[in-house]
């Protein structure tokens, strides 16, 4: 990222479509991982994508998607992850983004459940092809984590809502409603 760009109205004008596709592209992905839905996560790079997720896998993106769907739903009793702060540049049919992104992930333990919470960034290089974006490059960049006990008591409530765990597709509540997403072909 360039810090000494600086777009006019009128440029940031021209790519307002543009910003929009890849900032969906984004919070698809962390619906797409936090439901630990391939095919959904498969729609959001291109064939040829490759990660960086360092310790965890480098390289081409299809063993990406079955070793973190798998991982996630073997390992893991819930995700949340949050995406923040977007800096996107364009540049024609190409693009680079830095985004900011908070993920929760509970998981099982000996002594009762345990929570990791990580803060860290996507640094993304994107390509337009058939006038659809999509992640040709995703590197994540953790910046900190925590983990700690569970302290809640899901059985209780939060102040007397009861709480309905959401869960992996496509056992989630959000694959009965009438929000249907198609990934582009």
């Amino acid at each position: 990222m360039n810090a000494a760009v600086t777009q006019t109205v009128t440029q940031f004008a021209a790519e307002l479509a543009d910003r929009e596709a890849i900032r969906d592209l984004l919070l698809r992905y962390a619906r797409a991982t936090d439901r630990c839905d391939a095919a959904l996560l498969t729609a959001v790079f291109w064939p040829d994508a490759t990660t960086d997720y360092e310790g965890f896998h480098v390289g081409a993106i299809a063993p990406y998607i079955v070793k973190s769907t798998e991982s996630m739903r073997e390992q893991m009793e819930q995700t949340a992850h949050l995406i923040g702060n977007m800096l996107i540049e364009i540049d024609g049919d190409t693009a680079r983004g830095e985004t900011y992104v908070f993920a929760f992930h509970r998981l099982p333990g000996a002594d009762g459940p345990k929570d990791l919470l990580l803060g860290g960034r996507y640094l993304d290089r994107f390509a337009k092809r058939d006038d659809c974006w999509r992640i040709t490059h995703r590197r994540l960049v953790a910046d900190w984590f925590r983990e700690f006990p569970d302290s809640g008591d899901w059985n209780q409530g939060f102040f007397g809502l009861r709480m309905k765990s959401g869960s992996r597709s496509p056992n989630d509540p959000s694959y009965e409603s009438t929000f249907t997403y198609q990934p582009a072909k």
